[in-house]
């Protein structure tokens, strides 16, 4: 008998025109649930608690500003 895996919970980090097609990818996708899309300026929203990947849909010179404070939560 197999157990049933849980989804993986995903944010969205920017939402132009990045951010629209990735939600489209987590809504298409069986395995992963969306938990929250959030503006650039809204990181000190998103709870690691409650949260498995943040996608980081920004400008690709931004992403570092991003991802260190992310990655140290």
């Amino acid at each position: 008998m197999e157990l049933p895996l849980s989804k993986i919970r995903v944010a969205i980090l920017g939402y132009g025109n990045i951010g629209e097609s990735a939600e489209e990818a987590v809504q298409a996708a069986d395995d992963m649930t969306l938990v929250g899309i959030y503006h650039h300026n809204e990181m000190d929203k998103i709870r690691p608690q409650n949260t498995d990947v943040v996608l980081l849909c920004t400008p690709t010179r931004e992403v570092p500003a991003y991802a260190v404070p992310l990655l140290k939560q």
